[in-house]
């Protein structure tokens, strides 16, 4: 079992506040159609209202259907994954 050091948790807080601010305001921007499924890889899925979407072109396909946005980032809550290499993060966001 792997143990997560006091760091660890402080880099990947900061990563997760960092993508996180990223991650919205690319959703939010005018050019979030081509800019957001960039976040996303080939294998990626999503289920929107009980409908799956597959990799970016999936993203972008649900977005482009989508009005546009504003979102307010309330809180979030990170998780590291131990043992995952690169590290992987589970990131939890409350936004308005």
């Amino acid at each position: 079992m792997t143990t997560l050091t006091k760091n660890d948790i402080e880099i990947a807080t900061r990563a997760a506040d960092q993508f996180t601010r990223l991650y919205y305001s690319t959703y939010d921007s005018a050019t979030r159609v081509d800019d957001l499924p960039n976040f996303y890889r080939p294998s990626s899925a999503l289920t929107w209202n009980g409908r799956p979407f597959q990799g970016s072109e999936g993203v972008r396909k649900l977005i482009s259907a989508m009005p546009t946005t504003k979102h307010e980032i309330q809180s979030f809550d990170c998780h590291p994954i131990p043992g995952s290499q690169p590290p992987n993060l589970l990131i939890t966001v409350q936004a308005l």
